[in-house]
């Protein structure tokens, strides 16, 4: 009598939910690498902001002002100017920039991604 040899590999509903699985990182992917490149590029315009001498001596309007042509730079949009933190610290500012980005993937479920970068000017 013959053994019967057994099937190997994948069923069509066995690849359908891989492809289903791989669409959902995909589809992920998408939403929130934006969303990391917009948010390093202003954590290191910030950082640059640290050692910058010509930001020393200003007033915190002006100061605010240079912050907010760093974001509109860097084309970060989900940045609004009540996140925007400066409060005096001895003879120079801390700038603080809190705020968080919602992205929605499939129906009601969402990424959030929550960022927060604190500087001091001198």
């Amino acid at each position: 009598m013959k053994s019967r040899k057994s099937q190997s590999g994948m069923t069509a509903i066995g690849w359908v939910l891989v492809l289903i699985i791989l669409g959902l990182f995909l589809i992920i992917g998408i939403k929130l690498v934006p969303v990391y490149i917009s948010g390093f590029s202003l954590y290191s315009s910030l950082d640059s902001m640290e050692t910058n001498p010509k930001l020393r001596g200003l007033h915190a309007r002006q100061l605010r002002n240079k912050v907010r042509d760093i974001i509109k730079l860097n084309y970060v949009y989900d940045v609004k100017p009540e996140d925007i933190n400066i409060t005096r610290l001895g003879k120079g500012y801390e700038v603080n920039i809190t705020y968080t980005v919602y992205r929605p993937i499939v129906g009601n479920l969402s990424l959030v991604v929550d960022w927060d970068k604190t500087v001091v000017i001198p």
